[in-house]
């Protein structure tokens, strides 16, 4: 064999080799996809591995691998795998797009919407990638651009369930609950036995008030898909806003059965607890210190600099909430941090809120500096706290929608105190060093049944900031009615079966009497059933019960013109309710509970002194209700007066209460500059 013939037998055999070793690297690369399909995550990776060994640029086992690690839970190493793959194969747009996905995950949105526009770009047909960009797109709060997004891929695919069931929901999230039905019932129509579509549909009933067609439309998911825990938690949300608070709990428990890991369905549970009607301080503490077992586990972001523990330092306070608006925790918190001495204190707020309103603005203009959290994670949140030098930070969401209370196992500050303008009561989180609170809201004798250190404000814990919107007090409504109207503009969950019960024997008590009823939502066609039933099984008439939704909120306390006396509810006792019905003139009759909820009323009524309107029990309420009710020369002279009685009350005294809010915490801060550096707390 000549020179030229061995050259050319060389070229042949390396041909062969080059192409042998590709059918390897093929056959290699296979049987990977196979086990990262079969969740066999390891061993995809060692078949990647075992390729990129010999072939440090083979975009596919990048692919795979960075596949795998996503499976893994590897966020990082699968954005490295995956990136490098986009590198030596910039073509191909399914890389793209599950780099997008990687980076989603790892809550990296810019670099993710990046990824799936790249992949749109290679890859303009392929329906998927719109709707995934739509779905981050959503996460980013940017919901007319998901929208279009959406609309590409129906455009491309209109039986794209996902992309349907996600047009609705983001139709929601623009206030089009009709468009959203619309839309969700072609999702339901196209695939019947597809339960996310009903669980879509259900939520857009229940954002366009039908809590009725809501709940139907769960159960229908539910029988569908019984192992989803999210199905019996939304559920739950809507039994609880129609005041089936015993089912709702139900359904909380349920999810909890199928998903105990899941903080935010445990905390939805605790807070349908504060509406049960046999629920006690004692009870809450156990499930409670539940919750803090599971879900509270301190792990401090670091230690603290010496030298922060300076006693009479201007103090750094932090505030964080989904709430900072038209809301009881807005309302409540207002005056107190626009009437905070400004050379004592610095006021950060890590808000959570989508919606601005003009209590919103009120909350930032009194704050030093205002942070849009929403996009944090608790991680990146806690960090941020952490990084501001925070000294104490304020718990005052508690367990309600839209809570952070993660970041507090975090100990971002060095002092952490709950403050119950949002929550009744306490977290039962360790990481929580105290709670501001009053003695007529947790008594001494139920001191036993709360684990944090209890902060008694000495003349309460509210500050009320009267309604700028609200109209004039009216004439009694009886002297012109020629009959009793009782009132209760609470919410429709606080509004159980005992509740209506005392209502009914009250009616029963004074025949000719009046109810009018009134909140947001409480005119939902199942919640209206639910009244009704209960009142006609009482043997009261439909027609004495007058039933309204939402309105403006100086319309909504003008209907208090109406009311010659408001009727409390329990075991959850109306809180802002009974001040705002106080200011119009129209008096409260309670009984404390046995728990911080079920005192809120008596609490404010006792701070202005009116302790003849708490009665010792359900019997006395009932009896006290009656007599009032035939005393309009009594109700008359209390409606002429209250307004200003509660005006002079400590309860509106914004100057007053922020100093009382500023000694006690400072105390508290100086006990903390004695331990020192440590992340533990006080």
């Amino acid at each position: 064999m000549n020179r030229s013939e061995r050259r050319k037998h060389a070229r042949s055999k390396g041909t062969r080799s080059a192409r042998a070793a590709a059918r390897s690297f093929e056959a290699s690369l296979e049987r990977a996809r196979g086990h990262l399909l079969s969740g066999q995550l390891d061993e995809a990776e060692k078949l990647c591995d075992g390729v990129l060994a010999k072939q440090r640029a083979n975009a596919e086992a990048m692919h795979i691998k960075g596949l795998a690690a996503r499976g893994r839970g590897h966020a990082q190493s699968a954005i490295d795998c995956l990136t490098g793959a986009a590198k030596a194969a910039p073509e191909r747009a399914d890389i793209q797009y599950n780099l997008g996905i990687a980076f989603g995950e790892a809550k990296r949105l810019e670099e993710a919407e990046a990824a799936y526009r790249r992949a749109i770009a290679l890859d303009p047909g392929n329906p998927n990638y719109h709707n995934n960009l739509g779905s981050l797109l959503n996460r980013i709060g940017r919901h007319e651009d998901a929208l279009e997004s959406f609309k590409a891929a129906l455009g491309l695919d209109e039986n794209h369930l996902q992309a349907r069931g996600n047009l609705g929901s983001t139709l929601l999230e623009l206030k089009q609950p009709e468009a959203a039905i619309s839309e969700l019932r072609r999702a339901v129509a196209a695939a019947p036995d597809y339960a996310d579509a009903h669980n879509n549909l259900a939520n857009a009933y229940v954002d366009a008030g039908d809590s009725a067609k809501a709940i139907d439309a769960y159960a229908v998911a539910i029988a569908l898909r019984p192992g989803a825990a999210v199905f019996h938690y939304n559920l739950g949300n809507a039994l609880l806003d129609t005041g089936a608070v015993n089912e709702a709990i139900a359904a909380y428990r349920q999810s909890l059965a199928l998903e105990p890991s899941r903080a935010e369905i445990r905390s939805n549970y605790l807070y349908s607890l504060q509406f049960e009607p046999e629920v006690t301080s004692q009870k809450l503490l156990t499930v409670h210190e539940d919750w803090n077992s599971r879900h509270g586990k301190m792990n401090p972001v670091g230690a603290y600099a010496e030298a922060r523990f300076d006693p009479d330092r201007r103090l750094r306070l932090g505030f964080v909430s989904a709430d900072f608006g038209r809301h009881p925790v807005g309302y409540f918190l207002v005056r107190p941090l626009e009437c905070l001495d400004r050379s004592q204190t610095e006021i950060i707020c890590y808000s959570n809120r989508v919606n601005v309103d003009e209590t919103t603005e009120r909350l930032m203009a009194a704050s030093d500096n205002w942070i849009d959290a929403r996009q944090d994670t608790n991680e990146q949140l806690a960090r941020r706290i952490w990084d501001d030098e925070i000294d104490i930070l304020f718990e005052i969401s508690g367990h309600s929608r839209g809570n952070r209370l993660g970041i507090y196992a975090m100990k971002p500050a060095p002092l952490q105190i709950s403050w119950g303008i949002g929550y009744p009561g306490a977290t039962g989180l360790d990481a929580i060093d105290a709670l501001l609170t009053d003695a007529r809201h947790i008594p001494h004798h139920d001191a036993a049944n709360f684990k944090e250190r209890l902060l008694h404000l000495p003349q309460g814990q509210f500050c009320f900031d009267p309604p700028v919107d609200a109209p004039d007090v009216s004439s009694l409504p009886a002297i012109g009615n020629g009959h009793i109207t009782f009132g209760c503009l609470s919410q429709p969950r606080k509004i159980n079966g005992m509740v209506l019960d005392a209502w009914s024997r009250i009616f029963a008590a004074v025949p000719d009497s009046r109810l009018i009823l009134g909140y947001g939502g409480m005119d939902d066609a199942a919640n209206v059933s639910r009244i009704i039933d209960e009142f006609g099984a009482g043997g009261i008439s439909p027609d004495r019960i007058t039933i309204l939704g939402s309105a403006p909120h100086g319309d909504f306390l003008g209907r208090y013109n109406m009311v010659d006396l408001s009727l409390d509810t329990f075991p959850y006792s109306g809180g802002l309710t009974t001040l705002e019905a106080l200011w119009m003139g129209v008096p409260m009759i309670t009984f404390p509970g046995k728990s911080c909820a079920g005192r809120h009323a008596a609490g404010h009524l006792s701070a202005m002194g009116l302790n003849e309107l708490i009665a010792d029990d359900l019997d006395g309420y009932r009896e006290l209700a009656v007599k009032l009710a035939g005393d309009t020369e009594r109700l008359a002279g209390l409606r002429a007066g209250l307004r200003s009685r509660l005006a002079a009350s400590p309860i509106c005294d914004g100057p007053g209460f922020a100093a009382d809010f500023l000694a006690a915490v400072r105390d508290l801060w100086r006990e903390r500059c004695i331990e020192g550096a440590k992340p533990g707390g006080a």
